[in-house]
């Protein structure tokens, strides 16, 4: 059976952009054509941790946006927010695939939209109208369950089973179709480990700790940490906080090794490297526990310390955190 992540409503009906020749193409250009009543600008926006960004802006032109710029967008999760009841709907944004048209009705934003340009959009598109289908079953298929005995019971969950293979197997064909693509990477960081059934004999202690290990050695094989376009979706610090909060015993050692494995992991790529880096020094500087701050004068002393790895930090900002980390440092050392 396929251990799966179905993703939450908010963000089913996603724009995919799509494999073209937009790498022959300079910066982005990507146009929306609104339907029915339009307001006056529609906003391009983007999510880093929780909080929210406009990317660009752009101006009613009889019933179309056109939003474009000299450099290329970084890749990840987008949205076009519409005024004035800030409707929205997502895209996602390919480094090599940013010159697309879309058109949609204000009315029915989501029902209406369509794609010029970007194939793997119409591909997106069809999975999203997939997933809401198999998430209102999901929903009708859980409730009669409860009533269910038996018999039924057993037809109702297997249905269920059968609905989690059918969407995995979706998500590995799109993976499979668009390997260049980021689509590959999105869909990929939805999925997460096949935990396998315990070895005959194992008590159930014993299983539950194989199970428990197994899921943790496995959690980012889909997931890769140094995707730079992972950064701006909201499964990106999510899936952070998830291993380090639920699996990751909450003891210095074992948090300083976690850490070090995600900025390390991370590093490969200089985006991600920084997004990671920063992330986790404000997670911890956040909680002033023993163990937390254990870790925020590590991650200071040891990476912020070391300008070359950090060399987005300006001058002033470095020497604070160092500051703040020494001072720290020096009164954990009471505790130990």
């Amino acid at each position: 059976m396929y251990a799966i992540r179905l993703i939450p409503l908010l963000f089913l009906i996603i724009l995919q952009t799509g494999c073209t020749n937009s790498a022959e193409k300079q910066g982005y250009h990507i146009n929306l054509v609104l339907n029915g009543e339009a307001p006056q600008e529609v906003y391009l926006g983007y999510q880093l941790s929780d909080k929210t960004y406009i990317a660009d802006t752009a101006r009613n032109q009889q019933g179309e946006f056109e939003f474009s710029g000299n450099e290329t967008l970084d890749p990840g999760l987008y949205m076009m927010i519409i005024p004035p009841e800030n409707s929205f709907v997502n895209l996602i944004v390919d480094e090599n695939d940013q010159h697309f048209e879309l058109t949609a009705h204000t009315n029915h934003l989501l029902d209406s939209l369509s794609f010029e340009g970007t194939p793997a959009n119409t591909a997106f598109r069809d999975y999203n109208q997939m997933i809401e289908n198999k998430n209102m079953e999901m929903s009708g298929l859980m409730a009669l369950e409860e009533e269910a005995e038996n018999v039924e019971a057993e037809r109702l969950r297997n249905r269920q089973d059968q609905i989690k293979d059918e969407v995995f197997q979706t998500k590995q064909q799109l993976i499979q179709e668009y390997p260049d693509h980021f689509l590959s990477s999105f869909m990929a960081s939805t999925l997460q480990p096949v935990i396998p059934e315990p070895e005959p004999g194992m008590s159930e202690a014993e299983a539950r700790e194989f199970q428990f290990r197994y899921y943790k050695e496995h959690y980012f094989d889909h997931f890769d940490l140094s995707e730079p376009g992972l950064i701006r979706t909201a499964g990106y610090h999510q899936t952070i906080d998830g291993y380090l909060d639920r699996l990751v015993t909450p003891q210095k050692d074992s948090l300083l090794k976690e850490v070090n494995m995600l900025i390390n992991a991370a590093a490969a790529n200089p985006k991600t490297k920084q997004a990671m880096t920063v992330h986790l020094l404000n997670k911890y500087a956040s909680d002033d526990s023993y163990e937390a701050e254990s870790v925020y004068t590590h991650i200071a002393l040891t990476y912020y310390a070391d300008t070359a790895f950090t060399d987005w930090v300006d001058e002033e900002q470095r020497v604070r955190i160092l500051e703040n980390a020494r001072r720290l440092d020096s009164a954990l050392v009471m505790y130990e």
